[in-house]
């Protein structure tokens, strides 16, 4: 699912690349949504459906960096 940035620091998200994807190596994670990509989102393969079914008409989704990824 593509991003699209709305922030002064992240306005370029569309244009980067910036995707939600699944990915293996967050299928033990302990957040759903985890884990970083060269800057994409990464999703447990388990609820990468459910999650892109809910976000996909267009959700604020908030990520924060500070050693961790979290959301």
């Amino acid at each position: 699912m593509r991003l699209d940035g709305l922030s002064p620091t992240n306005n370029n998200a569309r244009s980067r690349g910036i995707v939600m994807h699944s990915s293996d190596y967050v299928e033990d994670a302990t957040s759903k949504i985890c884990g970083r990509s060269w800057g994409c989102p990464s999703v447990d393969h388990k609820y990468y459906e459910a999650i892109i079914a809910k976000l996909k008409d267009g959700s604020p989704l908030l990520s924060h960096y500070d050693g961790r990824f979290a959301i």
